[in-house]
């Protein structure tokens, strides 16, 4: 039978072997400045400002291990590479982790992957309390896309054309142009100067 959900207070951490006993199911809002690692990716002043939303359903796989399932929505800003703009973002990630209390677990677990059983993730909770920043923020990170203009090249991104198309143009046959916006002409005059017989 499955527990009803339960609203845990923001800060608090989630005893996960005792939820997943329960079968307990947690609903939460995390904001953004609590997931510390999101901090240089995600534009905070560019979202909704609403926190995310967070799901997670405990319990207890066949051999003990307390397995989580989650699901993580939510809109925010993240910054382009390519331009450095902030861009809207709609996430929508579905997620199932196993917390184990120690590195050896971690490692039998690990050890499964042959067989198909291991899981998507693997948390080691330090003690027998876990944060909800531990369980979501590397879901979170593993879900932004690589690109987020969907223009190729960005069409936000600068000019990398050099040197500046002001003025006179540098690259009409025999033009010199000027010399300031080049810093290459007087080299390519000297590789292109023919000697003359007798010099």
């Amino acid at each position: 039978m499955m527990a009803p959900a339960m609203n845990t207070r923001p800060q608090a951490a989630l005893p996960y072997l005792e939820l997943a006993r329960q079968a307990a199911r947690i609903t939460r809002q995390i904001a953004l400045r609590e997931l510390s690692r999101l901090e240089d990716i995600v534009v905070e002043d560019g979202s909704s400002g609403k926190p995310l939303e967070v799901t997670l359903q405990f319990g207890l796989t066949a051999d003990g291990h307390v397995q989580v399932r989650g699901d993580i929505t939510g809109d925010i800003a993240l910054v382009c590479h390519g331009c450095a703009e902030a861009l809207p973002y709609h996430l929508a990630i579905r997620f199932h982790c196993v917390i184990v209390e120690s590195e050896e677990a971690a490692r039998e677990l690990d050890a499964q992957v042959a067989t198909g059983m291991r899981p998507e993730a693997l948390i080691v909770a330090d003690g027998r309390e876990i944060g909800l920043a531990d369980i979501v923020e590397d879901e979170i990170l593993l879900a932004l896309p690589e690109r987020l203009c969907r223009a190729e090249p960005c069409e936000w991104a600068p000019s990398l054309v050099y040197p500046a198309r002001t003025g006179e143009s540098t690259d009409t046959p025999g033009g010199r142009g000027d010399e300031k916006d080049n810093p290459f002409s007087v080299l390519a005059e000297l590789t292109t100067t023919k000697k003359t017989p007798g010099e």
